[in-house]
């Protein structure tokens, strides 16, 4: 009887104790997730989660020395492992989704033509409730950027949390190239340096190019008229169209004498006119050298009165060649100081009329509509060189030098015609060339000879040349200015001119 109560009261004893670790051993771990509601890639902290432990018989018992793993939410949804011991549970963990990426590339606007830096691109995640994070450089990858923006490839490629993503940086296209001269053009060639280089962006911004940043080729050539000169840039082809003139007679002029404008001390260069004015010497004497070129010398070439009236007051040189415009300006006949009209010839004409009727008697220099100067022989009426042409005449008491490209003896002429003075001559090589000699300084000094004329003329090639009148008249006017220092020091009011128009 006492071994069975033995065997009960150890069962009791047993059992209770079974019951005690049935309450007290914790057999699983229970957790939930008490923080705010995290957003996606956001870590979490072991803090935010509640957990127990639980025995057989459901006793809990709260817990705070668990781990939790993963950290990060990658997921919207992510199971999160709690661990407490050797005891684990996955807690579902609802996060607010990652919706998408937002880029941005700093410092714009951004150009066509722009040099891409990576440094300059950022992205945010735009979140589904609108929340903005800023994206850490870690958290993206660059795999494929471009050198250099352009309207075909400015688009960045990269590894990103959300996958691969494709961000085109906003670019201000390039809608026109334009090329340009720096100044007039004429038809020929031109080293690529003298044109700029101009782009046009959609906003309308305008951006100016070196000539390193084109490609075109290194001479240019261009016709008369309009020309479509292909220019490439970031690998695109722009047409411009470059107008060029044709180029004149005195164009060609100054390109052909261009070491005479070097020297000059004097120039006019138009499109109209060539005019170059070098100072000469001589052993005897000194003198000013006129070259002119028009393009029309029916029109350019021409006589003028003083004060356009015949027998009026005489006036300056510099006076006639400001109120005219003219850009050479020189004295012309000899003239009569009590009737203030011109001389020595036996008929005059000015601007086309017969202002004294007559015949010639050879000491008329005429210039015809075709800008021809010549000397006509003695006895032709002043109604048929009109009709022949003539539309102005001077006079003068020297001596033919040359005509019809010959020289004509000087040995008879008279003892003057050899000796050095202040002279004032005209020279044609042809119609619309022409070279004038103005000879001489103050106090009747220092000038030329007629032989002396004559052979620089010839030398230049003139077909015809003639003296007007000399002495202290002998004035030479460019560009409004009197360049030579006359013979009484003050220039002389004449009776008549002889200038060239621009």
């Amino acid at each position: 009887m006492r071994h069975k109560k033995l065997i009960i009261g150890t069962g009791i004893c047993l059992l209770g104790i079974a019951l005690s670790a049935a309450w007290f051993i914790p057999c699983k771990l229970e957790a939930t997730y008490a923080g705010k509601t995290p957003y996606q890639y956001d870590a979490v902290s072991a803090k935010s989660f509640h957990a127990n432990t639980v025995s057989l018989l459901g006793r809990k018992n709260p817990v705070t020395d668990i781990s939790i793993s993963p950290k990060k939410l990658s997921k919207s949804i992510q199971r999160i492992t709690v661990t407490y011991g050797d005891m684990s549970v996955s807690v579902p963990v609802k996060a607010i989704k990652a919706d998408h990426i937002a880029w941005s590339y700093a410092y714009g606007p951004i150009y066509e033509g722009d040099s891409f830096h990576s440094e300059d691109i950022s992205a945010k995640l735009i979140y589904a409730d609108n929340t903005q994070k800023e994206l850490a450089v870690s958290d993206f990858e660059l795999t494929k950027t471009p050198e250099i923006l352009t309207a075909d490839d400015h688009t960045v490629t990269a590894k990103t949390i959300l996958g691969e993503e494709q961000y085109e940086i906003p670019l201000n296209t390039i809608s026109k190239l334009s090329m340009e001269s720096k100044e007039l053009l004429y038809e020929g060639d031109y080293p690529k340096s003298d044109f700029s280089y101009e782009v046009t962006y959609s906003g309308n911004e305008k951006k100016e190019l070196s000539v390193d940043d084109v490609e075109i080729s290194d001479t240019i050539s261009l016709a008369a008229g309009n020309n479509d000169i292909s220019v490439t840039y970031l690998g695109k082809e722009y047409t411009s169209t470059i107008t060029a003139k044709q180029k004149t007679a005195a164009v060609v002029a100054a390109e052909t004498y261009k070491a005479e404008l070097d020297n000059s001390v004097s120039n006019v260069t138009t499109d109209s006119i060539f005019v170059s004015v070098q100072q000469k010497y001589t052993e005897s004497g000194e003198y000013f050298l006129t070259h002119i070129i028009v393009n029309d010398p029916s029109n350019q070439v021409k006589g003028g009165l003083s004060n356009d009236s015949w027998g009026s007051y005489r006036e300056y040189p510099t006076t006639y060649a400001g109120r005219t415009g003219a850009a050479v300006t020189t004295n012309g006949s000899y003239f009569s100081y009590d009737s203030g009209q011109p001389v020595c010839a036996g008929c005059f004409i000015k601007d086309g009329k017969i202002l004294k009727d007559g015949v010639t008697n050879g000491k008329e220099i005429c210039l015809d509509n075709t800008g021809k100067f010549y000397t006509p022989s003695a006895g032709i009426s002043a109604s048929t060189l009109l009709a022949s042409g003539v539309k102005d005449i001077w006079g003068t008491a020297d001596p033919l030098l040359i005509q019809d490209g010959q020289k004509v003896d000087l040995a008879n002429q008279q003892k003057i015609n050899n000796t050095y003075y202040n002279r004032t001559a005209i020279g044609m090589v042809q119609p619309g060339e022409y070279y004038m000699i103005t000879a001489g300084t103050a106090q009747y000094k220092n000038g030329l000879s007629f032989a002396e004329l004559q052979s620089i003329f010839a030398n230049l090639g003139c077909t015809y040349a003639r003296s007007m009148d000399g002495g202290g008249s002998s004035s030479l006017v460019v560009n409004g200015k009197l360049l030579n220092t006359p013979a009484q020091y003050d220039e002389r009011p004449v009776v008549d001119f002889l200038s060239f128009l621009p």
